[in-house]
């Protein structure tokens, strides 16, 4: 019913929590 979502849903939630790690100070 959308594998597509999980998985697009997936890497953004990866994207943004590497970004904010690697961009600590900026996140804050």
């Amino acid at each position: 019913m959308g594998e597509n979502i999980p998985f697009f849903s997936r890497i953004v939630a990866v994207s943004d929590a590497y970004d904010a790690m690697t961009s600590e100070r900026s996140y804050r």
